[in-house]
């Protein structure tokens, strides 16, 4: 009987161990194709932030790749916001085109909708709320109350160069209907692009939506690094522009 019970507890753990065995297999079995399928939806996302552009037969292309691997048993994070993503990316190509209003809408729609959906899986996602703006914003125009997507961009994501090229044009294009903190911190993030010397980029936005506060924009360039102020300076100059830029030489000469 003592042999018995000495034998039964090694019995049990084997039996155990078996079982978990299986267990582990059978969920390695299923995971493992979520994992290695969403690794295209990763790559997916860097190129899109990227600003990479894409044919609409590919775009289609990876979004059913991605709402296939969606439906299987485990979820990723990295499906959901690559299908918010595309289908942006996808409202942005048809909503221009007279033949394509009701797809590029019906798009929007989708668009809006994932990305919420996968903010509530992960709210600390700066691009996914400045990308929420920017859908909203191509679904019914400008309406104040979205500027808190924005606003929650900064928030959780208020110095990251890669984003700021994308989201400083859309918050100097609504900067009168900004709040105090907010309009400093659009202000400061243009100075860091040109910190970073992004002159090209800088040039463009000064040009563009950032002309009408370049009396705001341009005296805080002093914190940036000098030789990006010279480079913007010549930047601008070479289209025929010659701003006051502080402590860069400031040519009169127009022929020049």
């Amino acid at each position: 009987m003592n042999d018995l019970h000495r034998k039964c507890p090694g019995s049990v753990l084997r039996v155990c161990l078996l079982v978990f065995g299986l267990i582990g297999s059978w969920w390695t079995a299923i995971t493992l194709p979520i994992f290695f399928s969403a690794s295209p939806a990763r790559d997916f996302i860097g190129r899109i932030m990227a600003d990479e552009r894409f044919k609409q037969s590919v775009l289609i292309e990876m979004l059913a790749h991605i709402e296939g691997t969606s439906r299987s048993l485990v979820a990723e994070p990295s499906i959901s916001r690559a299908k918010a993503l595309i289908r942006l990316e996808l409202a942005r190509k048809t909503m221009g085109r007279p033949d394509a209003i009701d797809d590029g809408d019906r798009q929007a729609v989708d668009a809006e909708r994932d990305m919420k959906f996968s903010l509530a899986e992960n709210p600390n996602d700066a691009f996914l709320w400045m990308s929420l703006y920017s859908v909203a914003l191509v679904r019914n125009g400008f309406d104040p109350v979205n500027i808190k997507y924005l606003a929650e961009s900064y928030r959780i994501g208020p110095c990251e160069g890669w984003l700021a090229l994308r989201r400083n044009r859309l918050t100097l294009g609504v900067f009168p209907f900004l709040d105090d903190s907010l309009r400093r911190v659009a202000i400061s993030e243009f100075a860091q692009i040109v910190d970073a010397d992004f002159s090209t980029e800088a040039a463009s936005i000064l040009k563009g939506v950032g002309w009408a506060h370049r009396e705001e924009l341009l005296p805080t360039l002093a914190q940036a690094n000098l030789v990006s102020r010279e480079n913007l300076y010549r930047r601008l100059a070479a289209d025929g522009l010659k701003l006051k830029i502080p402590d860069v030489s400031y040519d009169e000469r127009p022929w020049r």
